[in-house]
């Protein structure tokens, strides 16, 4: 009976819901002073954060989905198993996770920070439930407007607009129910309050929700995975942004050596998936030979920013290297044809251990191919760095490094290198989460010895 008392209790519609609303702007410790004379603060949180959610659910469907479908035929079915459920479940319940958490955390820094005021002002519980739903409720509100301008969910801007709106709530509001203390206490208090509750908040939100659901819905995976990382010795420096090196027709990648023109042309009859990849040989307008390295027999092909074309002078022979996904993983395919006589010498697959993985830059010495790029760990929502070294002659795989902060939300990538006297120098960019809200990107280069790798 108690249940069902709850339940109708929650669905009939409260009429003071409104100048709960309204005096949770004017006057805060009116309303948590005085719950009985408006709506109560479980329900009032209960109404606000389903709003919510409907305003979340609408615009991540109508405009993260429509994003997302432009490159799911480069993604890795595997990877969409793994991940569509929980960021279904994560973003459509947002408001209730920044309620739930939120409150929970602004009760803990509420009683530390007021514990000698906890027996004469309202109930902590009390204040958590309202405060945090009216936040939640006014910083989606505006974040779903921002959306309508910035066009993505994940932007820096939208995640901005929610951490403004609560914090400036949040302070205004505890400065009010603190009213009748002095200033400097008001406001070390206050501070106080906040980070503490910033700090559990953020805590719970980006390490225990994802370790709970993939605990539940996957838990044999991740009792048995091990996410590698390679620890090698190397020098680093902090250097300016990188500039994109891709040329402006991504479909033909070209090469020379000597007098000769070796081009790798992508087919692409919808201008975005690659049908076919024709190796062609020229010398000045004649063509020589050509070699299919490619030819699309299922909904995957290479993605066209990851041809990569390279010619060995010492051998007289290019490589092609491009990326492709398939049901299980993504890999890279590594292919090497004789420039005199277009005869295809080998054909290498390689597939890291790992939930995807890109390819940016290959370079080649006198024994040795390596290449480069990055590579994709989503139960850990971490990106590793990746540097492969192969036998040029033989194909054969020598070592495959995963490199990088295995840290929470931290993504490493290798986006280019050069080998040097008995060194490889890669071109590093890191994204993290600053302060557990905005991406940020750094850019540096590491030295790595080439018998490390």
């Amino acid at each position: 009976m108690i249940k069902k008392a709850i339940v109708q209790e929650a669905l009939d519609w409260d009429h003071r819901i409104i100048s709960t609303f309204l005096t949770l702007f004017s006057d805060p410790r009116k309303v948590v002073t005085n719950p009985e004379k408006f709506t109560k603060p479980w329900k009032y949180a209960t109404y606000v954060v389903s709003i919510s959610c409907v305003f979340t659910w609408f615009f991540i469907h109508s405009f993260v989905e429509a994003q997302d479908q432009e490159s799911f035929w480069l993604v890795p079915k595997r990877m969409l198993e793994l991940t569509g459920g929980y960021q279904s479940f994560y973003e459509n319940t947002q408001p209730l996770k920044r309620l739930v958490l939120g409150a929970a955390s602004l009760y803990v820094a509420l009683s530390i920070f007021l514990f000698y005021e906890r027996k004469q002002g309202p109930s902590f519980g009390t204040i958590s439930l309202y405060l945090m739903g009216h936040s939640v409720f006014i910083a989606f509100i505006l974040q779903t407007l921002g959306v309508v301008f910035v066009g993505a969910w994940d932007s820096n801007v939208v995640v901005g607009i929610g951490a403004v709106t609560h914090i400036l709530y949040l302070s205004y509001a505890i400065i009010r129910i603190l009213g009748k203390l002095a200033w400097t206490t008001i406001l070390w208090k206050g501070i106080g309050i906040f980070l503490v509750q910033y700090t559990l908040y953020n805590s719970a939100s980006t390490r225990l929700l994802p370790n709970v659901y993939y605990g539940i819905l996957h838990r044999g995976e991740m009792m048995f995975r091990m996410t590698p990382n390679d620890n090698i010795g190397h020098t680093e420096k902090i250097i300016p942004p990188h500039v994109d090196r891709k040329g402006s027709d991504e479909f033909r990648k070209v090469v020379v050596l000597d007098s000769l023109k070796i081009a790798a042309e992508c087919e692409h009859p919808d201008k975005r998936q690659i049908s076919k990849i024709t190796l062609r040989c020229f010398s000045k307008s004649k063509q020589h030979w050509s070699e299919v390295i490619f030819e699309k027999v299922n909904r995957y092909s290479p993605d066209p920013h990851e041809v990569i074309l390279r010619v060995d002078s010492a051998t007289h022979t290019v490589f092609a290297f491009y990326r492709i996904a398939n049901d299980s993983n993504a890999s890279i395919r590594i292919i090497s044809v004789d420039v005199d006589s277009g005869r295809q010498n080998i054909s290498t697959i390689l597939q890291p251990a790992s939930d995807d993985v890109h390819v940016t830059d290959a370079v080649l010495d006198s024994l040795f191919i390596y290449l480069c790029g990055s590579t994709q760990h989503k139960l850990d929502n971490i990106d590793l760095g990746m540097v492969t070294k192969m036998d040029k002659h033989t194909g054969r795989i020598i070592a495959t490094r995963q490199l990088g902060s295995t840290s929470f939300a931290s993504w490493t990538s290798f986006q280019g290198m050069k080998l040097s006297n008995r060194k490889v120098e890669l071109i590093v960019k890191r994204n993290y989460k600053w302060m557990f809200l905005f991406n940020k990107t750094s850019w540096s280069a590491w030295t790595v010895d080439r018998q490390a790798l």
